[in-house]
């Protein structure tokens, strides 16, 4: 669990700060979450201020996330075009994207997200020394 390997008084900060995005409200259901995700730099919204909490996610979206939830976005050139080649790359490299199939700018799939979380849960953490 995230929360786990954070500090609960970070936590708790994450939760009740104002939301960093202006298109999430207060009394947002995820509000809490999109705070706590983007604290830990997991997250960073659409561009503009904006996080479209009620959007749909993408493919290479959710392949960006859990690629910097489990430390691999280090390894990212920020610098590629478009910005999300270099993350699909990453997610190939360690199998994050085994068994899917998906065209870039669709919406994700329930059963896509399944798969690429099953894939994460065999992939080690990628820890800074």
């Amino acid at each position: 669990h995230i929360s786990a390997y954070i500090e609960k008084s970070s936590y708790e900060q994450a939760q009740e700060r104002i939301s960093k995005f202006n298109d999430v409200a207060d009394n947002h259901w995820a509000k809490k979450q999109i705070n706590l995700l983007y604290t830990l730099g997991y997250i960073n919204g659409v561009g503009n201020g904006q996080f479209m909490p009620d959007g749909n996610v993408t493919y290479e979206q959710a392949v960006k996330t859990l690629i910097v939830i489990l430390g691999y976005g280090i390894l990212a050139d920020t610098s590629s075009e478009p910005w999300y080649t270099t993350y699909i790359n990453i997610g190939a490299k360690i199998g994050l994207l085994k068994k899917t199939q998906f065209e870039i700018g669709e919406s994700l799939t329930r059963a896509q997200l399944a798969q690429i979380v099953s894939n994460a849960l065999d992939i080690e953490l990628l820890m800074e020394k």
